[in-house]
């Protein structure tokens, strides 16, 4: 009776198993998405952009591109399993090497045949191809440059501010950019303006240190090699002596000068000399003064008028230089923006007379 029992356990087990057996090995279709990664050999300075690849960079290109494919495959229910378990684990990855060869120009268009290297996968985990959304990729290939640019100050809203130009260390820097981007900027200037307003406003520092990082050449996302660089300016002092010239001379006469007759200034050379000043502009100013923000003037006191009135009457024509003239200073108005401005040394003086010009009826 024992014996009876064993062997029918035994043939139960004996007839599970070749069920188990005959369902694993049973063959089953599976739809699934495969990701194809094209990628440039390891090192190298090519880059790659393929056809229906998510764009992960501004170019597009990147050193390897994930191609999605839909893909159904045949195989036992085994192999089947363990590939949903590869897929929910690690993914479905296969990789599929670009050669580079020579590229031949800066973008080169070239089509791979992925339906081989879907199957070669598939042998590896017994299964077989039985439909794909697509057997070949196209895609691009680009290459990566260096070109050498020199920098210049941006300093436009603070030029005043500096004696020269700000200095760089080193003064020039690589940009390393795709050969695609490079021709498109062409023969374009070789040189990278650097903005300097935020770090002159931030600092009483003459040297300091700038990153480039972010900074567009001719529009273009580059990576700059190196990407900080030491930058030294030489700020204005305090005030700055600036020398203004040439500068024309008026007169300001008294209030009631038409009340006294009438009058004119005869000049020591004949005509009203031009000015020139040494002035002291705070460095804070906005710009430096010109001979349009400054007006230079005498003033012809009342007691000038009754000189004049006493001495012998003349006439338009008689010369200046023939009698004894005033000494006075020059006196000096800034247009508004340069009241802090300061006259350098001394003060200008001319010399000139104040003559009665001839009136009907006026007794000698």
């Amino acid at each position: 009776m024992k014996t009876q029992v064993q062997l029918i356990l035994a043939t139960f087990a004996m007839t599970v198993l070749i069920w188990v057996y005959a369902d694993l090995t049973s063959q089953e279709s599976y739809e699934v998405t495969l990701t194809m990664r094209l990628s440039v050999p390891p090192g190298s300075e090519s880059v790659i952009r393929a056809e229906g690849a998510p764009i992960g960079t501004d170019t597009g290109f990147d050193t390897s591109a994930m191609v999605p494919v839909q893909a159904t495959l045949m195989g036992p229910k085994a192999a089947i399993a363990d590939i949903e378990h590869l897929r929910r684990t690690e993914g479905l990855v296969i990789d599929v090497p670009v050669v580079i060869g020579q590229t031949g120009g800066p973008e080169v268009i070239r089509t791979v045949d992925i339906r081989e290297h879907i199957a070669r996968w598939g042998r590896a985990h017994s299964l077989r191809i039985v439909d794909l959304s697509r057997q070949l990729v196209e895609y691009r290939l680009d290459h990566y440059v260096r070109v050498t640019l020199t920098l210049e100050g941006d300093v436009s809203g603070l030029s005043e501010k500096l004696r020269g130009s700000p200095r760089f260390e080193p003064p020039q820097v690589e940009a390393r950019l795709l050969a695609s981007q490079r021709d498109l900027v062409g023969n374009g200037e070789r040189k990278l303006e650097v903005p300097l307003d935020e770090e002159l406003r931030g600092t009483d520092e003459d040297a300091f240190e700038k990153s480039l990082a972010g900074l567009r050449w001719h529009g273009l996302d580059v990576t700059y090699i190196p990407d900080r660089v030491e930058v030294t300016v030489q700020r204005r002092g305090r005030f700055e002596t600036v020398q203004i010239t040439p500068i024309p001379m008026y007169e300001l006469w008294p209030a009631y000068k038409s009340e006294q007759g009438q009058f004119r200034v005869e000049w020591e050379d004949g005509e009203a000399p031009l000015q020139k000043i040494q002035v002291e502009v705070p460095a804070s100013a906005l710009r430096m003064p010109t001979n349009t923000d400054v007006i230079a003037y005498v003033k012809i006191e009342p007691e000038d008028l009754k000189q004049a009135s006493q001495d012998v009457k003349v006439t338009d024509t008689a010369p200046a230089g023939t009698r004894a003239g005033i000494l006075r200073e020059v006196r000096f108005i800034f247009a508004e923006g340069f009241e802090d401005v300061r006259i350098v040394g001394e003060r200008p003086t001319v010399r000139f007379r104040v003559v009665r010009v001839d009136l009907p009826g006026l007794v000698p």
